[in-house]
């Protein structure tokens, strides 16, 4: 489902369950 989604996958993935700030850590740095 996400290669279809994405058209081939995605370049980063990240676990992050439980911690809000480890979540917004994680999409900070891999947003521009």
């Amino acid at each position: 489902v996400i290669r279809e989604m994405t058209e081939g996958g995605v370049d980063y993935s990240f676990e992050c369950a439980g911690n809000y700030e480890v979540l917004r850590e994680a999409f900070v740095s891999t947003h521009d």
